[in-house]
């Protein structure tokens, strides 16, 4: 094998923000294989990256434990120029929040076959189990939101950002409290804001709001925190529906039910969308992407060089545990509900200190009682010979 060590080369600056970056590159294995993919940094010049990086590598790691063709992958934790990073495949694609505002519009049809694969991605999720443990990983994403999901440009979907993803595991580091109530506010169920209990009807509600915000170009805003409050507005913006898609509107009004029990389920949803999407007017999903997203990407800006690293060539050095070592770790059968997010000091029981000086005093009391025993027994034994002298 070749001593050569892998290495990066920077070729573009994808996206950048307060806390990270993310860079496209092309990764050489040594051996003169070569990939493009992205790799996410957080930047340590913020207060709060500690708490973005324990994100980060459980974001990585969950993410290994759930490869789907519809969720982003992850390919490993590493150490670039001394910052913490995750090689992730590379999306060539845009997020939903572009692709509703841009002209032409996404067709009814387009929008039915988008929440199918959603749906049916969200139900993956859901019902994913460990590969080791066989056991339900319950991972729920809690940030579902149009911002998070890719469309590439030959239209299928790429769900991304489990940051805040709620999961079953002993390999994070990220432990916060079970209450703390994590995602983005205007696409948040209202029964998880109120209750503070997190289900994966959250997610099927959240993924309403965008197919609602696909089809209408209004945004819902704010939840309601009154049930005759969230009915009146969302009764409101099915209006903005044409009559001609009823179909669809009735199934948005059951996907965004105020009550989590009654909505339907992420696979349920995928079953019913796919069925009225046959229905739906306008071109497919597919057609669409591969007309409109090559021109999208073409014409995007470019993103500032946050870290100082295009065109350069610099080796990878890998972290802690890969995805996949720590998937053959994380061997427990008995799997505490913990959440991804910000960590919280794990308090431990001190181990029960001996009280050595009872056991001290114990073991005097014994040797005096025996030193007298014995010299008893030799004071009769004395007796009996000179009385049979």
């Amino acid at each position: 094998m070749s001593g050569n060590p892998q290495t990066l080369k920077f070729i573009k600056t994808v996206g950048t923000g307060a806390f990270g970056a993310v860079y496209l590159a092309e990764m050489n294995s040594g051996q003169g294989f070569l990939r493009r993919v992205a790799v996410k940094f957080i930047l340590a010049n913020n207060p709060e990256s500690q708490k973005f990086l324990d994100r980060l590598r459980d974001e990585a790691l969950l993410l290994g434990l759930i490869q789907d063709n519809e969720i982003i992958q992850v390919l490993s934790l590493v150490k670039i120029d001394n910052l913490d990073a995750i090689l992730m495949e590379y999306v060539e694609g845009i997020d939903l929040a572009k692709a509703f505002k841009v002209t032409p519009r996404l067709s009814p049809r387009a929008i039915a076959e988008l929440g199918t694969a959603c749906a049916g991605a969200l139900s993956r999720i859901h019902e994913a189990k460990h590969p080791k443990t066989n056991m339900l990983l319950d991972v729920i994403h809690r940030d579902i939101k149009p911002a998070n999901i890719m469309l590439t440009k030959s239209g299928h979907i790429k769900i991304c950002d489990f940051g805040v993803a709620r999961a079953r595991g002993e390999w994070k580091k990220a432990y916060t409290n079970p209450k703390d109530v994590l995602g983005t506010l205007e696409y948040m169920d209202p029964h998880y804001l109120i209750s503070g209990k997190i289900s994966p009807a959250a997610d099927v509600y959240a993924l309403g709001l965008c197919l609602l915000e696909a089809l209408t170009r209004k945004q819902y805003g704010h939840p309601k925190f009154r049930q005759d409050e969230h009915e009146e507005h969302l009764n409101e913006m099915l209006k903005d529906i044409p009559t001609e898609l009823k179909s669809i509107r009735v199934l948005l009004k059951k996907i965004l039910h105020w009550s989590p029990t009654t909505r339907p389920n992420a696979a349920q949803c995928a079953r019913l969308l796919s069925q009225i999407s046959y229905e739906m007017p306008g071109e497919s999903l597919r057609i669409w992407a591969s007309a409109n997203i090559p021109r999208l990407l073409k014409n995007k800006k470019p993103v500032k060089d946050a870290i100082g690293l295009l065109n350069r060539t610099v080796p990878i050095a890998y972290g802690e545990s890969t995805p996949q070592q720590a998937m053959a770790e994380d061997t427990d059968t008995d799997i505490p509900m913990v959440t991804v997010s910000e960590p919280v000091p794990v308090k431990t029981q001190p181990k029960p200190r001996r009280n050595t000086s009872g056991e001290k005093d114990r073991s005097f009391r014994m040797g005096v009682f025996f030193g007298i025993f014995i010299g008893l027994c030799g004071y009769i034994l004395t007796l009996i010979i000179l009385l049979q002298e």
